[in-house]
This record gives C-alpha cells, structure tokens and sequence, in this order.
C-alpha cells in the first residue's frame, strides 16, 4: 500500500498509485507537491514511528509514512502555512460519500475516542498530517475505501 498524492482536483489517496506516471516519486507522491511539515513535529514522530517499523517490519503503511516524512519539507513551527495540518491540529474532515462531517484533533498515541483524537498512526492520521485544508484524501480503512475532505482547521 502507498500514499498517493494528486491535488489536481486536490485528491490523496493511499492506495494503488498509477507508478507509470514519470511524476511519482518512490513513495507515490508526486515530485511537484511539497509536503511541508515542523521540525519539531518531526522530531516527536520520527523515534516512535522508528521503534513501530522495527517492531512490526511487514508494516507497508509505517514504512510509506517514513519515507513522506524523510522528503517532507521541514520548517520551523513559525513558517508553517496556516492551513498545514500538524500534530495537535483541531480538523473538520467531511466524509465525500455521506456528507458526514467529524471533528478529530491529531495526536500522538494513544487516542481517546470521547475526545474526539485521532492518532497519526492510523490511515487517517498518516493520510492528513501535512496536508492542507481543502484536501481531500483517500484512505483505506478496516471498512473499505474512505473518501474524507480537510474542510477547516479550528483553532
């Protein structure tokens, strides 16, 4: 499984990417879209996301989520773009199919359902942090396929 990035119609999916295309880098994403994420959320996800891999080396999503945050852009907290979806980030995603909206805020495992968290380490967490509101992102899901819209950041 790979992450797939085409913001043309600002679509990112991680599954099945089209590798003929000369665009795609390794990881799927394509060359011409930046990936911009802090150093500091960097360097807080990095070692867990390292111990993950070498505990469970068969992991493809882990491994394709170290090699986007390896060619992500790292930038001080202070020159992120205000829309950049980061760790500790409050976001309204809305589900494409039912038009369902949901609130999650992104953090480090573990997560609390009644809180409204969602951890970077899922597929949903792993296929929004970095993105950009307006993005809509394609995951799959123990469920299928989901098709999820980054409508707003709350403050």
């Amino acid at each position: 499984m790979k992450f797939f990035i085409n913001r043309n119609p600002q679509e990112i999916s991680i599954y099945n990417p089209p590798l003929n295309n000369k665009n795609i880098n390794k990881t799927g994403a394509q060359m011409n879209d930046e990936i911009i994420i802090s150093r500091e959320d960097f360097d807080i996800i990095a070692p867990k996301l390292q111990s993950m891999i070498f505990s469970d080396i068969k992991n493809d999503n882990l491994k394709n989520f170290a090699d986007i945050l390896e060619e992500a852009k790292q930038v001080s907290c202070s020159e992120l773009p205000a829309e950049s979806i980061t760790l500790g980030s409050k976001i309204e995603l809305m589900d494409t199919n039912s038009k369902q909206i949901m609130i999650k805020k992104l953090v480090m495992p573990p997560a609390s359902y009644e809180l409204q968290e969602l951890s970077v380490f899922t597929p949903v967490g792993m296929a929004v942090f970095g993105r950009k509101v307006g993005d809509i992102i394609k995951c799959e899901v123990p469920a299928g396929i989901k098709s999820l819209k980054v409508k707003s950041k709350i403050d």
